[in-house]
């Protein structure tokens, strides 16, 4: 009896998916554990393994579709048959494997597809950086095999085409979240003296091996505070508001042409060093496209700090359905007001984004001035670190 091949769940909130491209064809064998197609959710594309070996039989969904998960979308002419290093015991030639499955599954999906679509072997590719094969490995032998006066224009089009898909998703989520949330802002600019100095005691901390930042301790102050305002840490779902118990914080970042929002989970639990820990890690997974869906949902809130790129102030729009974001500029010496006297200090522009619906302007307000409160004491952020992370 065929083997039904399903749309998997591959998040928590995930309810459809949508297949991207295949990786076999009918006809093909396939082993237990190999990349079969690639899904893409509404923030990821990720592969897909066969969970039987067989003959692929049929393909019912065309990339492109959206349908349900649990919806059967190939079908698998199972196999008995038992391989055992990369070779059928039945000794059925098309069995075997000529390139090991754990080759093909340390390309990631982005590399795969550009792979393919320049018509590449994606076993030929080598990484430059650890063990994974990412898109600009791809890129990188593509050029190597171009002769003279080869046409750029021919190669670098998939890479257009895959690029314009990304942002037409960034563009419907962002449209959507704009114009379905009623966004009011809050402005206010924080001493970040203290925060400075802060920042460099703990880097000199024996434990801080990781490159702590800013944002680690923006992760830290905006958590507590969503602890501490309960009437902040809700969202909006199926049009009603839904209190939260966690403070996950969302960060967001940009890789490549994604703008993505990896969670750091329970940041009120965890100390500066720890939250650093978990950035670096969702860094490195984001920029090799090894994040998985639940890295990028359950956050409570958003936090985007653009300070590294020079900008002062700016307006994030939230992220759905989140109901607030906070947008972090750089921190740079400015004329503030201490004591009734003019200084010159370290200062940065915090503007929360609020979606009215949840939240209203006094609760806003006390919920950022809890965060900024907690910037310009930032000993606060680090009272329960665990033993040995204190600066002090």
């Amino acid at each position: 009896m065929p083997y039904n091949v399903v749309m998997p769940q591959l998040g928590m909130t995930m309810t459809e998916g949508m297949v991207v491209t295949w990786l076999k064809q009918p006809g093909d064998f396939i082993q237990r554990g190999e990349p079969l197609f690639v899904v893409q959710t509404d923030k990821v594309d990720m592969d897909v393994e066969a969970t039987a070996a067989g003959k692929l039989q049929e393909i019912l969904l065309e990339p492109g579709q959206v349908v349900a998960v649990g919806t059967v979308i190939a079908r698998i002419a199972t196999t008995d048959e038992k391989t055992e290093t990369g070779r059928a015991s039945h000794g059925d030639p098309h069995l075997e494997e000529t390139v090991p499955p754990e080759r093909h599954r340390l390309a990631s999906p982005r590399a795969r597809q550009l792979a393919r679509e320049l018509g590449i072997d994606i076993a030929s590719v080598s990484a430059e950086n650890g063990n994974r094969i990412v898109e600009a490995d791809v890129r990188r032998f593509a050029e190597s095999l171009r002769g003279p006066g080869g046409s750029a224009k021919a190669e670098h089009k998939p890479v257009e085409q895959a690029e314009a898909r990304i942002r037409s998703r960034i563009a419907e989520r962002m449209t959507e979240s704009f114009a379905t949330i009623p966004h009011f802002y809050l402005s206010v600019v924080a001493d970040a003296t203290e925060l400075v100095k802060a920042r460099e005691q703990l880097l000199k901390a024996p434990l801080a091996k990781a490159r702590i930042t800013y944002t680690d301790f923006l992760v830290k102050a905006l958590a507590l505070a969503l602890r501490n305002h309960a009437q902040a840490n809700v969202s909006w779902r199926e049009g009603r508001v839904t209190p939260l118990t966690a403070a996950h914080i969302g960060v967001a970042a940009q890789f490549g042409e994604r703008l993505l929002v990896p969670v750091i989970r329970d940041a009120d639990q965890l100390s500066i060093i720890d939250i650093a820990r978990a950035r670096i890690d969702l860094v490195e997974r984001g920029r090799s496209n090894r994040l998985a869906p639940d890295d990028l949902q359950g956050a409570s809130c958003t936090l985007s700090n653009l300070g590294m790129h020079r900008v002062d102030q700016f307006h994030a729009v939230i992220n759905p359905p989140e109901s607030a974001i906070l947008a972090a500029g750089r921190i740079a010496l400015r004329p503030f007001v201490v004591d009734g006297q003019l200084a010159v200090r370290e200062t940065m522009a915090l503007t929360l984004s609020v979606d009215h619906r949840v939240i209203d302007g006094v609760a806003a307000a006390q919920f950022l001035e809890s965060i900024v409160t907690a910037i310009e004491n930032p000993l606060s952020l680090m009272l329960n670190a665990r033993p040995g992370e204190s600066c002090h």
